[in-house]
């Protein structure tokens, strides 16, 4: 009901915001005794805000927009498409600015000039829009609001498209200051709208003709009756003129916006009162400070992902997993589910469930970043509830705050795209289900099912996985059933569908990913720790195998003495007997998660989840090595507190 009525895709900061209340709100408070009376009320407030957002008067402006690369073999495909004046006008410009005997080596990886990569390429000139998916379009989109001031701000989905994945530093065109054009299909129901910019635009006149505006400062020009029809481009190719748009809407059209806004808010809430108990208010109080606090410190150290759509850096697995999301979904507006399951890999080599979340997002959120905002501002709260599942409320907040660099981090990794803050909190949270001595079944099945998803979006995770579920399923099957260990554990049988993937289209057997077993991963095998054994015995100490293995544990650094604390304080609690099933269990999980650093690259950024475990536990038996004395009864309440589960 929140989606319906607050409409998709939710692209703006105003809907996000409504979103993430309603969802907090609905997770926090219990649900309320509905009777057929609010069933009516609801139903007709729901239908009623519907109707009128589809009815009342909108701007609903033809948007095309494209990357604009003259010296690619396919471009002419733009000079004839485009008005001619059009296009002679970007070629001039890209060629003054991009001479040909300037440009990178086609020859060379990473140059734009070879950026099909034998890659099909869009065969449009304007280029199709995934920002709303619901809605037909002429060109690439349909608008009621033109406003941006770059690349990034005008949310053009082609800065993200897998073709146009090329890097380096010595690159003539860098990807954050791509080429691009714009345009805008001026009608009837703007007529006396501003329309402001800097920068050049070409605004069409009587009989095809086009007047170029140069603007080098904000100016802007009323759209007349006579405009009606006519195209607008506006030139984003020169760096010495950054293209800058916006709209000032006419008096009616702000009207009936602030109408809608205010209809959408007003159903929002009426729905939220009547489904809600809010004389439980006080449990929306924490985690809507939580959250909002987070968002607050978001907003600071990652700003771009409140507005615009970032532009991912090439040659980075960021970009990557965008270009197969956006692969993904066309495939469905195309009716080829095949091919969407599929995720334009026969096996899986590059992390396999980060393209459907990313596919998923584009359809909720359009072309924005608020499909990844969203996960990160629950990424501290799930920290938060697995630290409380060993340590009172303010110890907590000391994990937190010990733990807030490797948070930011993590934001830092959303913004890029990476698929590892997904991972991490989709790990935690399935921590937090799973240890619950509280849980019920359902809640320890959805607890698997989550940690399910989160091996499929970073498979590096699933041994620490593998680890909770036996530590879990023995739990579960001491204090109530085998059968309710088998049942609660199903959940993760989802993970299932990743093999089953690799071989019905690869026709091979890949538990996860091919990457597992690449040089670039994979730095020290198993069997080069066999050899340097055997070396080492034969008193071979200048082997290569021996080097390697040396090399590569010395890069695990730090970790070793992170590992030899958590030991020593677990052996220090065990002789104490202050050790409980939640510490234990989290220890064997934390050491699951370094285990495969032996083996693998050990950068910070796969770490990160493994050092958050490592505070988290190290704090909790600091915390019960110091607070309770010897022989403690924790045991014994645990055990109490899990028969609710019953």
């Amino acid at each position: 009901m929140v989606v319906a009525v607050i409409g998709l895709p939710v692209n703006t900061l105003l809907h996000f915001t409504l979103l993430v209340a309603a969802l907090v709100s609905i997770v926090a408070l219990p649900v309320a005794d509905f009777t057929s009376r609010k069933a009516m009320v609801s139903i007709l407030t729901l239908a009623t805000v519907i109707i009128l957002n589809h009815s009342l008067p909108r701007a609903a402006i033809e948007e095309g927009h494209n990357l604009f690369l003259a010296d690619v073999v396919r471009s002419n495909l733009l000079s004839d498409s485009l008005p001619a004046f059009v296009y002679s006008r970007l070629k001039k410009q890209f060629d003054q600015i991009y001479p040909l005997d300037k440009r990178c080596d086609p020859h060379i990886p990473g140059c734009w000039r070879s950026v099909w990569g034998g890659r099909t390429p869009i065969k449009t000139a304007y280029a199709q829009s995934l920002d709303d998916v619901f809605r037909k379009a002429k060109y690439s989109r349909v608008v009621d609001q033109i406003d941006f001031s770059g690349l990034a701000d005008l949310r053009g989905g082609f800065v993200n498209e897998i073709y146009y994945h090329w890097w380096g530093h010595d690159i003539d065109i860098k990807r954050a200051s791509m080429p691009y054009f714009v345009m805008y299909e001026l009608n009837e129901r703007i007529v006396d709208s501003l329309m402001c910019w800097s920068g050049e635009v070409l605004w069409e006149q009587e009989q095809g003709h086009f007047e170029p505006i140069l603007n080098e400062s904000f100016a802007c020009k009323t759209i007349t009756s006579s405009d009606i029809g006519k195209r607008l481009y506006g030139l984003g190719v020169d760096p010495a003129h950054p293209l800058a748009m916006q709209l000032q809407p006419n008096a009616k059209l702000k009207f009936f916006g602030l109408v809608r806004e205010g209809i959408k808010l007003f159903a929002l809430v009426t729905l939220l009162m009547l489904s809600l108990r809010w004389d439980e208010w006080r449990n929306l109080l924490f985690p809507a400070i939580f959250i909002g606090a987070t968002g607050i410190i978001a907003r600071m150290y990652v700003p771009e992902m409140f507005h615009g759509y970032t532009i991912l850096i090439g040659g980075n697995d960021g970009l990557t997993h965008e270009g197969y999301g956006r692969e993904i979904l066309r495939h469905l507006q195309y009716g080829n589910l095949v091919n969407a399951l599929r995720g334009e890999e026969d096996m899986f080599y590059f992390m396999p469930g980060m393209r459907y979340f990313r596919a998923l997002g584009l359809v909720v959120f359009g072309e924005t970043n608020f499909g990844y905002l969203a996960v990160m501002l629950t990424l501290p709260l799930a920290v938060y509830g697995v630290a409380r599942l060993l340590l009172p409320r303010y110890w907590s907040f000391a994990v937190l705050t010990l733990g807030s660099s490797l948070i930011f981090q993590c934001l830092s990794m959303a913004r890029a795209g990476y698929a590892d803050p997904l991972g991490y909190t989709l790990f935690l949270s399935a921590l937090v289900l799973i240890l619950n001595p509280a849980s019920k079944l359902e809640s320890l099945w959805f607890g698997h099912f989550v940690l399910a998803l989160s091996v499929f979006v970073r498979p590096n995770l699933v041994i620490a996985a593998l680890l909770l579920i036996l530590v879990q399923s023995w739990q579960t099957t001491r204090l109530m059933s085998l059968r309710a260990a088998f049942l609660s554990t199903s959940g993760f049988g989802v993970i299932l569908l990743v093999p089953m993937h690799n071989y019905v289209f690869g026709h091979r057997f890949v538990p996860l990913t091919a990457a597992a077993n690449i040089s670039e991963n994979l730095k020290a095998p198993p069997s080069a720790y066999i050899q340097a054994i055997k070396d080492a015995v034969s008193g071979n100490w200048a082997s290569e195998n021996l080097e390697v293995i040396v090399g590569h544990l010395h890069k695990f650094g730090s970790s070793w003495a992170i590992l030899c604390l958590l030991l020593g304080l677990a052996a220090w609690a065990y002789r104490r007997r202050v050790q409980t099933y939640m510490s234990n269990g989290l220890l064997l999980v934390t050491l699951g998660m370094f285990l495969p650093f032996l083996f693998y690259d050990a950068s910070l950024r796969y770490r990160m989840l493994a050092w958050l475990c490592a505070i988290i536990v190290g704090v909790g038996y600091i915390f019960m090595l110091r607070i309770w004395p010897r022989n403690t009864a924790l045991d014994v309440r645990i055990k109490k507190r899990s028969r609710i589960r019953t």
